[in-house]
């Protein structure tokens, strides 16, 4: 018995091994052949896919046993616009097009609120703080109905930010001055921020209740207390500052690239000469650091500190949401992937800087939509919404041919877009779906 369980072994092991990397027995060859599969999925749920015209029913789902060879795959469901490619199937080995998000074949547009300059939605998606041309600040929630009456501003707001536990609005002016509100119930309280002038790049602080850390005047880094209306000098002779989870990280005017503990005020120099003077600096959770230098020199600092050169001429950069892609805008029509951690994703190799985008208009305002793996950037007017993936081609899709330029904020769990419209003389608040009234 023995003998004949080792003879079975060493004739049905092998049979299983070439069956689980993709082979196949041929009844008119001894020689079995080799086989692919692709592994498909889309957002929202409920699409259907078909192969070569074949329909392979719902998805998710594994489909196997295709014959190496460049199949026409299309991923469709009722109400939006089917995403079709030519992929490539190569034997033993999977296609992954489990990144699809299909979008509507027609997008429905609500109007929020009529000649909005500014807004800015709270961190839990629920309210709108809104500047008019009239220069007054009101709060609205996502239907459009006014749940805080407008405050007068002192001038036009070029940007607003709530404050991480959504208590209060602080609004931006021209020459670095500043409005700040107390958001009650049903009413906006001023509050003393002449301290708050001439500072420069504000953050909330992500720890302390109702701070602000900010650059100034004297190239300092301080840390304001709203109650106290106390300013503390964390750091001098600073160039530029970001925060990523509870650390903030910066770049002094000589250069040096440190880190300091928000909540252990502990500091310490990780390069002491990391690169040129740098106009962005924007940093990751796990602490890879990209620095963008005035000359266009972009680079990345990983946590064990190894210097990655990225690109020789960039204009802008951005860490996608899960923090493992650097989205470049290399050239006015260009927008490239740096793949920094992502080992799934096929389509661009680790260490890799890979053009996604190249138009003949130039390209503004590009940003992560929050699965990483598609973007959103404006051209010639237009809202575009494109994937990453190059396979074939990247499909895009124009979401509004009348977006006015700038802010866009995502909807809860990204199912529509809030953003400034132009719709004749008006400039109107919106909100865009990205999906159709049954998903949402």
């Amino acid at each position: 018995m023995l003998f004949l369980s080792y003879t079975a072994f060493v004739i049905i092991a092998p049979l299983v091994i070439l069956y689980a990397i993709g082979y196949r027995p041929q009844a008119s060859s001894p020689i079995p052949r080799s086989v692919g599969v692709i592994l498909a999925d889309a957002a929202p749920n409920g699409a259907q896919v078909s192969i070569n015209s074949i329909s392979y029913g719902s998805l998710p789902r594994s489909i196997p046993n295709i014959d190496p060879s460049v199949v026409h795959v299309q991923i469709a469901k009722d109400g939006y616009t089917p995403w079709e490619k030519q992929l490539e199937v190569k034997p033993t080995q999977a296609t992954d097009i489990r990144s699809v998000q299909l979008l509507p074949s027609t997008f429905d547009t609500d109007s929020i609120t009529r000649n909005s300059t500014q807004f800015e939605t709270s961190p839990n998606n629920l309210l709108i703080a809104n500047a008019t041309n009239k220069n007054t600040l009101a709060v609205y929630d996502d239907t459009g109905a006014m749940v805080i009456p407008e405050e007068k501003l002192a001038g036009r707001a070029i940007a607003i930010s709530w404050s991480p536990d959504s208590s209060h609005i602080l609004v931006t002016f021209s020459k670095n001055t500043y409005q700040l509100f107390q958001v009650n119930t049903s009413s906006l309280t001023k509050v003393p921020s002449k301290s708050l002038t001439g500072l420069t790049t504000i953050h909330w602080s992500p720890s302390a209740v109702n701070a602000i850390y900010a650059l100034d005047k004297n190239r300092s880094l301080v840390s304001y207390t709203i109650a106290t209306q106390r300013s503390e000098t964390l750091l001098k002779n600073i160039n530029i500052f970001t925060i990523a989870g509870r650390s903030l990280y910066y770049q002094t005017v000589e250069n040096s690239l440190g880190v300091l503990q928000l909540r252990s005020k502990d500091d310490r120099i990780l390069v002491p000469d990391a690169t040129k003077a740098v106009k962005k600096i924007s940093a990751t959770g796990d602490g890879h650091v990209a620095l963008l230098g005035r000359d266009g020199e972009l680079v990345i600092y990983t946590p064990k500190l190894e210097r990655l050169t990225v690109s020789a001429f960039a204009q802008d950069m951005s860490w996608s949401p899960d923090d493992k892609l650097l989205l470049v805008q290399t050239a006015p029509t260009e927008l490239s992937i740096f793949n920094v951690d992502n080992e799934r994703l096929f389509s661009i190799h680790l260490k890799d800087l890979h053009m996604v985008t190249r138009l003949s208009q130039p390209i503004t305002n590009a940003r992560w939509f929050p699965d990483s793996l598609h973007i959103l950037y404006e051209t010639n007017g237009a809202l575009m919404f494109s994937e990453i993936d190059t396979r074939d081609h990247p499909i895009a899709q124009v979401i509004d041919s009348n977006k006015a330029p700038g802010h866009l904020v995502f909807g809860d769990e990204s199912k529509s877009i809030f953003y400034l419209q132009h719709k004749g003389k008006e400039t109107n608040l919106v909100q865009t779906w990205l999906v159709t009234q049954e998903d949402r």
